[in-house]
């Protein structure tokens, strides 16, 4: 495929949100986002996965101001907005306090990862952490975005294994394990508020 077609494939999706052209997009550049994200971004091999999903979840929007020029290819526009991406979502996973680290762990105390030997203090606000999130999980109205977001945060289940079990495609699956991490965002930063107001 030259690079008018991808360009004409780019442009179709964006402003007809036309599906058959985001799944060719999809299947020509997948694995090769991925590898970018990967070895060129130094996202985590941890978080690739997951980082090259929130890429196609969010082309549409990546793709608003795209104009086609024969000088520039438009796989190398692709490989700048996935740089975009990912070093932002490196930064996202900086600034976060420890949320995958704290959840996706099978171990009762959602240690792993972490400092092996807290302070008394470190391990109470872990833990208090670590019951907001289980209870936020358990809290969410839809059955399946609360399946969802108990297998991916809690079971550290890969996000498309998550997608298939529940029997939705990996963007539907995406959108809901993306939803329920917000709320648990919200509600963790809300805490941290809370300790900060009374220090």
């Amino acid at each position: 495929m030259d690079d008018v077609q991808i360009a004409d494939l780019m442009i179709k999706f964006r402003d007809h949100g036309d599906r058959d052209s985001w799944e060719q997009l999809y299947q020509l550049f997948k694995l090769r986002i991925r590898s970018y994200l990967y070895l060129r971004v130094k996202v985590d091999h941890r978080e690739v996965n997951d980082c090259a999903s929130e890429f196609w979840l969010h082309l549409r929007d990546y793709l608003r101001d795209y104009q086609y020029d024969p000088e520039r290819p438009p796989f190398n526009w692709l490989l700048r907005s996935a740089m975009y991406l990912g070093k932002r979502y490196r930064e996202m996973q900086r600034r976060q306090t420890g949320l995958k680290g704290l959840t996706r762990s099978s171990s009762e105390d959602c240690a792993l990862g972490i400092d092996p030997n807290p302070t008394p203090p470190e391990k109470m606000l872990r833990d208090e952490a670590c019951q907001i999130v289980r209870e936020t999980i358990s809290s969410i109205e839809k059955p399946i975005q609360r399946n969802m977001a108990k297998a991916y945060f809690l079971e550290g289940r890969v996000a498309k294994n998550v997608a298939d079990e529940a029997g939705v495609n990996h963007k539907t699956g995406w959108g809901h394990l993306v939803s329920a991490r917000k709320e648990i965002g919200r509600k963790l930063a809300r805490r941290v508020d809370e300790i900060q107001s009374h220090t």
